[in-house]
């Protein structure tokens, strides 16, 4: 058998360089240590800003890679061989005379001759910026939503993401249930701990986990951590990928450590079946993190990568030719069925948004693109179609918009409030002394309009002398430890004196820096309220007084009345006892007698009475 000719490869390198120039991915060919480009499809070209590069080495065409790490990546596979694989990696572009980042999904691989000596490096690449943009702009709105929560659902059971929140103090670990079953435990289980977390790590990839987790603590930032665990209940090995991040008390001390947990086990034995493969297309396909498949020029489809019958849970006997429409949703089907028949028609490329069905019954959004493969008569003879999967990037967006809404909302709910409390609004920079104040705190103030310029000075010239220190304490205080609030007099620039309370509470804004906020309000009603009311109670104290002496003069007069009134009534009674009796046989003189006291004492008890109601009318008119 004759070995194949020079002409035979050249064809076959040829044909797979026109694949390769119509495949949507980023893909290009260095050669040599030195990396000079023997290939860059169009898309390559377009990610870097459409520069020449065939003939040139990888740092002449690209110079803003250097110092970025890649030469070093692409050295050691180079020296050693081993596909490197890099997911979202930061990467500097000069595009157009424009310095961009971006972030790329990519894997250099070592090709190699006959004699197994490496002749250079293909390169793959995805350009995941705006996913990552998107991601990044999630994490910022969820910093946020944390002053407000201790803790927020990171994700929901239908994501597939188990969530976790471990208490530092009580080693405490709250699962979701999803999170439960990754683990191997029961789904009702209760009383989970650290240790229950912990034993399932397999050994080697302790030491990594806990450092990552450790620097998070440190530096108080967000981790990203991939381990493999033995699960609990059959020991079977599973790969989890844990995004975590800690949660701390006003002292700055580690109180909650809570984050989320995927089951990332598929897309490993994925990654690993990828540098087992030794076909280079279907490495190239396989590594592709899109659902992707191939159809004749008859739009017949007979390839599907992995990733394609890994989401759908289907087989090529299910898929082959126009099966596809199965997991397309019904309806939906009629659009891409015309789209797809009128692309087979002029030849034309398409792209669409389009929902498919997972294996798990459940529809999910997918941005498709469709490009026609040319042979070398430039007919038509393939298809190649890939599927996106944008779903996250949807619930992102969505997520986004609907904190937007839910910060629109509370700030509408809060202004409401404040003008309601006719409360004036103020925050100040701490160091700078910069200050941001409505028009109602001027007005507080005494001021008929905005004031331009207003800083902290300024504002305890207005403060009374008498309540100066006690302002400056309360307020010096509270830029290092806790809210605050006072009430103290001011003095109006008409030199009115007027009574105002002030609360505040230092936070750091979303740039870190140190800053007061807080509410003032004009309290001069209340303080004359109250200053009435302690009037009133001095002069009620008064009267009560007066009446308990009044009352005391009373019990005097009617004791003293009482005495006065008894002797002449006691002796006008004796006397007419006396009389009374053997009035027949007493004397006319001893009668006379005895009626000339009776008169007597009758007129000193007639005159005291007629006392007691002078005295009574006069105590009246008084």
């Amino acid at each position: 058998m004759n070995p194949p000719s020079k002409n035979t490869n050249e064809d076959s390198e040829d044909a797979l360089k026109n694949i390769f120039m119509q495949v949507p991915a980023m893909i290009a060919i260095l050669k040599g240590h030195e990396y000079v480009f023997d290939f860059a499809n169009p898309a390559y070209i377009d990610m870097v800003g459409n520069r020449n590069l065939t003939g040139k080495t990888l740092l002449e065409a690209r110079p803003e890679l250097e110092g970025q790490g890649f030469i070093e990546l692409l050295d050691n596979v180079y020296k050693t061989g081993e596909t490197f694989f890099g997911k979202e990696m930061p990467m500097m572009f000069n595009r157009n005379g424009k310095h961009e980042q971006a972030y790329v999904n990519f894997s250099y691989q070592a090709f190699k001759n006959t004699k197994g000596e490496t002749e250079g490096i293909l390169v793959f690449a995805n350009e995941v910026t705006e996913h990552v943009i998107a991601r990044k702009q999630i994490e910022e709105s969820e910093k946020e939503h944390q002053k407000m929560a201790a803790r927020l659902k990171l994700a929901t059971d239908s994501a597939n993401i188990g969530t976790w929140s471990l208490d530092i103090k009580t080693q405490k670990l709250e699962w979701s249930a999803l999170h439960k079953i990754m683990w191997g435990y029961d789904e009702h289980a209760k009383g989970l701990t650290y240790e229950d977390w912990h034993k399932v790590i397999v050994q080697e990839d302790k030491g990594k986990a806990f450092k990552k987790i450790e620097e998070a603590r440190v530096n108080q930032t967000a981790y990203e951590a991939e381990y493999a665990i033995h699960r609990a209940n059959d020991g079977a090995l599973r790969w989890i990928r844990s995004f975590g991040k800690y949660y701390y008390n006003d002292k700055g001390e580690a109180k909650i450590l809570t984050g989320i947990s995927i089951d990332i086990t598929e897309q490993k034995e994925a990654e690993k079946k990828i540098t087992e493969s030794e076909e280079r297309f279907r490495i190239l396909a396989d590594n592709i993190p899109n659902l992707s498949w191939m159809a004749d020029a008859d739009g017949n489809i007979f390839w599907y990568n992995q990733k394609w019958y890994d989401y759908t849970g289907t087989t090529l006997a299910d898929m082959e030719g126009w099966g596809w429409q199965s997991v397309h949703d019904p309806k939906e089907l009629p659009n891409v069925l015309v789209k797809w028949r009128e692309a087979i028609k002029t030849g034309n490329p398409f792209e669409m948004s389009i929902p498919l069905k997972g294996a798990d019954g459940k529809f999910r959004q997918f941005l498709t693109r469709v490009l026609p493969l040319y042979n070398s008569q430039n007919k038509i003879y393939r298809w190649l179609g890939t599927n996106t999967d944008v779903n996250k990037q949807k619930e992102a967006e969505e997520k986004i918009k609907e904190s937007e809404k839910e910060h629109q909302k509370m700030a509408a709910r809060l202004q409401f409030s404040i003008q309601a409390a006719k409360l004036g609004t103020w925050e100040i920079d701490v160091e700078t002394e910069e200050t941001v104040r409505d028009f109602r705190h001027d007005e507080i103030f005494g001021y008929s309009e905005p004031v331009k310029e207003w800083n902290f000075e300024k504002f305890l010239k207005h403060i009374h002398p008498e309540d100066l220190k006690y302002v400056k304490d309360i307020i010096k205080d509270a830029q290092y430890h806790k809210s605050f609030e006072c009430e103290t007099r001011i003095i109006t620039p008409g030199g009115q004196i007027i009574w105002i309370e002030i609360k505040g509470k230092p936070m750091p804004d979303f740039k870190g820096k140190k800053k007061l906020f807080g509410v003032v309000a004009d309290i001069t009603e209340k303080k004359t309220l109250e200053l009435q009311k302690e009037g009133y109670l001095v002069m009620l104290k008064e009267y009560n007084k007066e009446l308990e002496e009044l009352t005391q003069a009373k019990d005097n007069f009617i004791s003293l009345i009482s005495h006065d009134l008894r002797n002449p009534l006691s002796v006008i009674v004796s006397s007419s006892d006396i009389l009374l009796q053997n009035i027949e046989n007493k004397d006319i003189k001893d009668i006379e007698e005895f009626g000339r006291v009776i008169n007597r004492s009758s007129k000193r008890v007639m005159a005291k009475f007629s006392k007691l109601v002078e005295l009574s009318r006069s105590k009246n008119k008084a």
